[in-house]
């Protein structure tokens, strides 16, 4: 999974010759407004085929990890989401952690370091053993790469590989692998945005950079809130300008946006989800 991508890169995807349109999923942030709703109540939609949990935003270089979430989420009374997490998945939704975030204090210092937080993701969120998970006994499908404080991005394809190499123990772990997924960030900057009106210079973005994702699928990561500064999803654009092309790729995966509360206030996934 992994840009801003479950690791960011800039704005790059794979350039698309193939003329066979493939049909693709609708995945969702959660976890940074206590107005989204809790998460049995957003896989309940029947929306989305993933969930990120937002955020783990503190680790790397012997800090101790934080889970960042609003008030409300995934706390004592909830035991962790453990029944929600699992009551997702048994609707086959995919539940992810999100790992970063603009605001945060992450970043790693070495090799060994990277070798520490995939043990710590592992054993604290996985398929491992610890005494103390934030979730308590759920097993997430993977871990989401959101690399946006502008720290380095040194030695994340390390963590990467692995947690990748727990994957072999029987358990597919999907956001590793270097990657399996990468949702690529269609906002804040200029050439990695989605304005209205500037479709060929996202489309043309896209292209330049497709030697650079290693990954099997690929998803568009898409913001459902208006930002004149840092671009919008507008519907009608995404579903009959952007998306014809995009899916036109055997890599084009589907599009995850920003956020459930959003989402909820603008109605992005109704209006979308059929040309996903």
């Amino acid at each position: 999974m992994a840009t801003n991508t479950p690791l960011f890169l800039p704005l790059v995807m794979v350039a698309l010759f193939l003329q066979t349109a493939y049909g693709g999923d609708l995945g969702v942030y959660w976890g940074q407004d206590s107005d989204e709703g809790t998460l049995s109540e957003a896989c309940a939609t029947r929306k989305y085929a993933s969930i990120n949990i937002a955020f783990l935003n503190q680790f790397g270089h012997g800090r101790k990890p934080e889970f960042n979430l609003t008030a409300g989420h995934c706390g004592p009374s909830s035991s962790g989401c453990q029944a929600a997490i699992r009551e997702c998945q048994s609707k086959g939704v995919k539940v992810f952690l999100s790992n970063g975030a603009t605001d945060g204090n992450y970043s790693l210092a070495s090799k060994d370091d990277a070798k520490n937080m995939a043990d710590y993701l592992w054993n604290s969120y996985l398929g491992g053993k610890s005494s103390s998970r934030p979730l308590r006994e759920a097993v997430l499908d993977g871990i989401d790469f959101t690399l946006e404080a502008g720290a380095p991005t040194d030695f994340y394809s390390d963590l990467a590989g692995f947690l990748s190499g727990y994957s072999t123990q029987g358990n597919k772990l999907y956001g590793t692998g270097l990657f399996d997924y990468v949702w690529i960030r269609f906002y804040g900057s200029f050439t990695c945005s989605f304005f209205p009106g500037y479709q060929n210079a996202l489309l043309g973005a896209r292209d330049k950079g497709a030697a650079f994702i290693k990954a099997r699928k690929i998803l568009l990561r898409l913001p459902v809130k208006m930002q004149p500064k840092t671009g919008t999803s507008r519907p009608n654009e995404l579903m009959n300008l952007i998306l014809p092309p995009i899916k036109r790729s055997s890599k084009y995966r589907g599009v995850v946006l920003w956020s459930k509360y959003f989402d909820d206030k603008n109605g992005c996934s109704n209006a979308i989800n059929a040309a996903v």
